[in-house]
């Protein structure tokens, strides 16, 4: 998908449409309650600290915003972009499609932004010869060869499994017994890699002063790695409920049947094949990143109605 023309001179403001500002400058997750006001405090200094160094305009939190179709879209894109000599974007994957993602470095190459910061995926579906499909990794690693193909000064920084999950997808389920907790975790003996969302903001920061240093390549984004068994006695630790790993496969995971439930078992599956992660690297961009044990000790109240 190519751009032809410019957009209408009313549309050039320097307005973000966007939930992705919000992660980069310390919110973790837009959907959440507000968080308490010293938790508020601090996500204030992120952004403040953020803008510091890099001009940015006002932002909007609507997510009516982040789906706008056809030429609406176009529109909020080219108003998100034009400020900007460098940018840092990122993607909901079940909002947006691979051809958006690909509008958005479209946007970038014609506005001729000097430097992209862009929260990608590996494409597992290539790395794996088609054995294995997730279409939120699949996608987000299409975009990133996308970038690359049309000259797009880009680095890709790839997340890995957010410890925000241990509140939703991944929160520990009472079991039988009434009293004790499964994790339904379906990693097995296999360390899987963990980070905080709200650590990648410092990260991208880092990224942005010294784009010289990293265009052109891709970062696996970790601060720790723990079996499933690990990580349920940190959460017994810090949860004081019992918790266990309840032993899941990802054949078992993927008989849940829940939609998405068959890529999910599949990003399982791959990260069995331990994708590279660097947690030195990640620790040098943000010293500050949390490990799971540090950062259950500061969010274990959201485990109280365990």
């Amino acid at each position: 998908m190519r751009l032809s023309g410019c957009p209408p001179r009313s549309c050039r403001s320097n307005r973000i449409y966007t939930n992705s500002l919000c992660t980069c400058l310390g919110r973790a997750n837009p959907e959440r309650m507000p968080s308490p006001a010293g938790a508020r405090r601090s996500q204030l200094r992120r952004r403040r600290s953020f803008c510091r160094h890099f001009r940015i305009g006002g932002y909007s939190r609507g997510s009516s915003d982040a789906v706008l179709p056809g030429a609406a879209l176009c529109r909020s894109l080219w108003t998100a972009f034009v400020p900007f000599s460098s940018s840092w974007r990122r993607r909901n994957w079940w909002w947006f499609s691979e051809a958006q993602g690909k509008l958005l470095a479209d946007l970038a190459k014609r506005l001729g932004l000097h430097y992209v910061v862009y929260s990608g995926l590996e494409n597992v579906k290539k790395l794996t010869a088609g054995r294995l499909a997730a279409a939120h990794f699949d996608g987000k690693g299409e975009v990133e060869e996308y970038f690359r193909d049309i000259g797009v000064p880009m680095t890709s920084v790839r997340l890995p499994c957010y410890f925000e999950n241990f509140l939703s997808h991944f929160l520990p389920q009472k079991a039988p017994d009434g009293e004790s907790y499964f994790l339904s975790l379906p990693t097995g003996d296999v360390p899987m890699d963990g980070m905080s969302v709200s650590d990648l903001g410092p990260v991208v920061l880092s990224l942005l002063k010294m784009p010289e240093k990293y265009i052109g390549q891709n970062i696996g984004l970790s601060t720790c790695r723990h079996t499933a068994e690990e990580y349920a006695a940190l959460l017994t630790k810090h949860t004081h409920k019992v918790v266990h790993d309840a032993k899941m496969t990802p054949e078992d995971y993927e008989k849940l049947g829940f939609p998405g439930a068959q890529d999910l078992a599949n990003m399982f599956r791959f990260y069995a094949l331990r994708p590279n992660h660097d947690i030195e690297l990640t620790l040098r961009l943000n010293p500050k990143a949390l490990t799971l044990d540090q950062w259950l000790e500061q969010h274990k109240g959201d485990f109280a109605l365990l």
